[in-house]
């Protein structure tokens, strides 16, 4: 076989004063993408819980509200147990009727 075009290769030298600085750099480029994920991740469970958190405020709130009217009827039918119907009221006639 004949070789139709050759030239002689340039070998470049490897530079090895620049190997701590591309550690670093790894380092910090790492480091900031996990800053930047914690960060997205943070303001994502904030934005949920701020559009969360007023249903679940008005959730409670009428819960509470509805024991509160179960309780009192509870209590109201227990104190009127001890009353009867003739207790409730007098009726007064007058001589036109």
């Amino acid at each position: 076989m004949h070789k139709i075009y050759s030239r002689p290769r340039i070998r470049i030298p490897r530079v090895i004063a620049g190997t701590k600085r591309r550690i670093q750099n790894e380092k910090t480029k790492k480091m900031t993408t996990m800053l930047v994920i914690l960060i997205i991740a943070f303001s994502t469970v904030k934005l949920i819980l701020d559009a969360v958190l007023p249903i679940f405020d008005t959730l409670c709130e009428n819960r509470a509200k509805s024991i509160a009217t179960i309780v009192s009827n509870e209590q109201a039918t227990n104190v009127m147990r001890q009353h009867t119907y003739d207790e409730l009221f007098t009726i007064e006639k007058d001589n036109n009727r």
